[in-house]
């Protein structure tokens, strides 16, 4: 009897690795150990309940976490066949403003797509998207119901979309930032800058002052000897005064 016990367990124990081992090979798993690899899948959602519909359509893209483009590879299966797909970034809220078209393709006869694009993103999630804190949304859309010009939903068929299974992140490398162009040239360091020489600037100061002083002694002495020719008598008490130091009165 104990025999048949344990045989049961062990039966029980092999059921629980199968059935965990099988879903686990449709769990998404962001890295890829220290690498730079993620994985994303998506599936096909009941849009009222938004669980995953069994047996449905699904799709895995493996995708860089960071480089100067986002680069990705999607595979998608038990899609319609001959339907155009396009896969999306889609910033919340609806109608998704500012969504990216990642890659288009067509569904081939055993209703399976594929998509393998490098695309210049920026980084992902947007700061305008509502998710910005959490992370982005990846989608597979009808091509009819996405503008990748205006870059929103046009059109909404969720049983027909593949959802993701969780958000995603994207680091893009050399993300563009403008050089700004200064009104007037800007020097890095006061090297840089050129400078007047002292002694030439004080030797410049200089030479103005003489010149200005010997002109002002022309003029003064000019006045004088015009005051010399007058009678001293005949000259103002203030001027006397300020002249009689100078002998130049007499």
């Amino acid at each position: 009897m104990e025999r048949k016990y344990w045989i049961v367990i062990l039966v029980l124990i092999t059921i629980g690795m199968l059935c965990t081992s099988s879903i686990s090979a449709k769990t998404p798993n962001k890295q890829a150990g220290k690498s730079n690899i993620g994985h994303l899948y998506l599936y096909e959602k009941d849009p009222v309940s938004w669980e995953i519909v069994d047996d449905g359509s699904w799709g895995k893209m493996r995708y860089e976490l960071s480089g100067e483009l986002f680069d990705f590879v999607f595979n998608a299966h038990n899609l319609t066949v001959g339907i155009e797909y396009t896969l999306i970034y889609y910033p919340d809220p609806w109608p998704g403003e500012g969504l990216i078209c990642l890659g288009t393709g067509l569904v081939n006869d055993e209703g399976n797509l594929h998509i393998k694009e490098k695309i210049e993103t920026g980084d992902l999630p947007k700061e305008f998207d509502d998710n910005y804190l959490a992370g982005a949304k990846i989608w597979c859309v009808l091509t009819s119901d996405v503008d990748c010009i205006e870059q929103k939903m046009t059109g909404w068929s969720p049983a027909e979309y593949l959802f993701e299974y969780d958000l995603i992140l994207f680091d893009d490398t050399d993300e563009f930032e403008p050089e700004l162009e200064p009104e007037e040239e800007v020097f890095e360091s006061l090297e840089d800058e050129p400078l007047i020489p002292l002694e030439s600037s004080v030797k410049e100061e200089k030479i103005k002052f003489e010149n200005n002083f010997e002109h002002v002694t022309e003029t003064l002495s000019e006045v004088l000897n015009r005051k010399l020719t007058m009678d001293f008598e005949k000259l103002p008490p203030g001027l006397v005064k300020l002249l009689s130091p100078f002998n130049m009165v007499r």
